[in-house]
């Protein structure tokens, strides 16, 4: 599994609840808030899935249960109403159909140990009307999930393991452009390096109709796969002759010097991010999951509003280079 690091408001929860995050979708419902202690209503449409495991705040991702050692995760504000995963899936099913399609938007899945590819399918054909979707550490193999997004009508970004639910192997049927799915994908961040490391899969990947905006993190495995073809294919595709406005690395936790210490990444790779004013290296990238958050309720745009004003001063003015340092989230972890 990739490793990487990620987001949103999330405060200490037992590492033994798979939970579920439940914002909003209750508006209108005929469930009283007073049944549901600590639920909170917001203004925007956002459902968020909480499991045990993936630790998000300045930690590499990784597909193994944080030892105490590690950082804990993220803590979600008091704001944030939990529930565990059982009588929240009990919860869910008990709406009625078309309920979730029409009030979520916005949908946060953290872990997957606790939510059984069958639950999965559920929730995503549930909320079919979401139009950005984070999927963090799915603990699913690839092939599991083939198929889930399917029905999904109105996805504009996608942040999660792009190969556990599109297959991107060597001598597979790759047709994401033609997928209804991915046609409205606007802004994707890859968590793993499956679409990368196949040239077949990677070049169909970059003719998304709508796509816009892609990204990588630095220790997901998408970096080292960006090998000579791949490179020539994503400057092809780039902003003005092509329509990538923005190809970003994510340093979760990092910096351009660090990654090279650690052999995330090389020097040279990092001399060739310069050579493009469409290429961004986000520095520091930590407390995602509260960044999210902060995006998503409206505190304030996401890192790919800097990394758009950051290419255009790149455009202007070709001696700026490509490293942009990322913001702290407004809500405190």
């Amino acid at each position: 599994m990739a490793s990487r690091t990620r987001d949103h408001n999330l405060s200490c929860l037992p590492p033994s609840w798979p939970t579920l995050l439940h914002r909003s979708y209750l508006q209108n419902s005929n469930i009283a808030s007073s049944t549901l202690p600590h639920i909170q209503i917001p203004t925007k449409p956002v459902l968020s899935c909480w499991s045990p495991g993936a630790s998000k705040n300045g930690s590499s991702r990784s597909s193994t249960v944080p030892s105490s050692s590690e950082p804990k995760p993220a803590s979600p504000p008091r704001s944030s109403p939990h529930l565990r995963r059982g009588p929240a899936m009990k919860m869910l099913r008990s709406k009625p159909a078309g309920y979730l399609a029409k009030r979520v938007e916005n949908l946060f899945i953290v872990g997957m140990d606790g939510l059984s590819p069958t639950d999965f399918r559920y929730l995503i054909d549930s909320c079919v009307g979401v139009r950005s979707l984070v999927v963090f550490d799915p603990r699913h193999t690839a092939g599991t999930l083939h198929g889930a997004f399917e029905r999904m009508e109105r996805l504009e970004q996608f942040d999660g393991d792009f190969g556990v639910f599109f297959d991107c192997q060597p001598g597979a049927n790759v047709d994401f452009a033609n997928d209804a799915s991915l046609s409205r994908l606007t802004h994707l961040i890859l968590g793993d390096e499956a679409a990368v490391q196949n040239p077949d899969a990677w070049s169909e990947l970059l003719r998304l109709p709508s796509l816009t905006h892609l990204a990588v993190g630095h220790n997901s495995g998408a970096v080292t796969a960006l090998r000579a073809a791949q490179r020539s294919l994503l400057l092809a595709a780039m902003a003005p002759s092509g329509k990538i406005a923005a190809f970003v690395v994510l340093y979760y936790g990092s910096t351009l010097a660090s990654a090279v210490d650690d052999s995330h990444c090389t020097q040279e790779f990092h001399d060739w991010l310069g050579t493009h004013p469409g290429f961004v290296a986000l520095e520091g990238v930590s407390d995602w999951t509260l960044s999210w958050g902060d995006a998503v309720l409206g505190a304030r745009g996401d890192f790919w509003t800097r990394a758009d004003e950051h290419v255009r001063r790149r455009r202007s003015d070709p001696t700026i280079g490509p490293v942009l340092v990322d913001l702290k989230p407004l809500t405190s972890s």
